[in-house]
């Protein structure tokens, strides 16, 4: 069965994905801001402001796939998680995933070790993909 979502559902998704957007892009233009580097003070703000933004990446890299899940695009979101897999970041099992994970026909995360697995059986529905 299809469950399709409704707008504010889709809105609701859209916008936490949204809001960590333009968080990044705030950081990357305060990093960007601060090219040149004067004494230490300023190395350790850079450092930070890096740091934060690397952290914002991560969490927007995840809850892309949520929200993709959330408003059942599926299959991007997969392209998402292989993506993040690559940068080397797992998804949490948060206890608002399993719940949407619980609803849907297939598990949206598969179990920890079969990972490429669940990647190689989407891929393989995909045509021109072996």
């Amino acid at each position: 069965m299809i469950v399709t979502p409704t707008d504010a559902e889709i809105l609701r998704a859209v916008r936490r994905v949204h809001d960590l957007e333009r968080r990044h892009e705030e950081l990357r233009a305060r990093l960007e801001s601060m090219d040149e580097a004067r004494g230490p003070e300023d190395v350790a703000e850079q450092n930070r402001c890096g740091e934060a933004m690397a952290a914002t990446a991560e969490t927007l890299l995840i809850e892309s796939v949520y929200a993709l899940e959330e408003i059942g695009l599926s299959l991007a979101a997969r392209a998402v998680e292989v993506t993040a897999a690559a940068e080397g970041i797992t998804l949490p099992r948060a206890a608002a995933h399993r719940e949407h994970a619980a609803a849907s026909p297939e598990p949206s995360v598969p179990p920890a070790g079969r990972r490429r697995s669940g990647v190689r059986r989407v891929a393989r529905r995909l045509p021109g993909v072996r």
